[in-house]
């Protein structure tokens, strides 16, 4: 395994657990406050792009391992795609075996929510 293949364990389980503790909190704010959410319109939709948000900063940082090479994304999603028109079904497996796309997709996905 070349130095740039190297997993930085620690980077990975710190990041993880504070996107856990996102989604706690997150669902802690839904359970205390699911019937309240369901009479206000507003509020509703903050946390729908709140959890929207959240999962996504959560996938992102469990499909990371190593940085991204720019030159690779389309490669990555041209195999991505391939495997969605082929089979009509996507799933980690496929998330994380073209994380050099899916990982862009997945922050993108959270910036675009903020």
């Amino acid at each position: 395994m070349g130095e740039e293949d190297k997993i930085d364990f620690k980077w990975l389980v710190e990041h993880r657990e504070k996107s856990q503790y996102l989604n706690l909190h997150l669902y802690n704010y839904l359970d205390d406050h699911f019937d309240e959410l369901k009479e206000d319109k507003e509020k509703r939709r903050l946390i729908k792009l709140l959890l929207g948000i959240a999962f996504s900063l959560w996938r992102s940082v469990i499909l990371t391992e190593k940085g991204n090479k720019s030159e690779d994304v389309l490669k990555f999603g041209k195999e991505f795609f391939k495997k969605l028109v082929a089979t009509n079904s996507i799933g980690f497996p496929q998330d994380e075996s073209n994380q050099n796309w899916t990982v862009g997709y997945y922050l993108n996905n959270a910036r675009y929510r903020l």
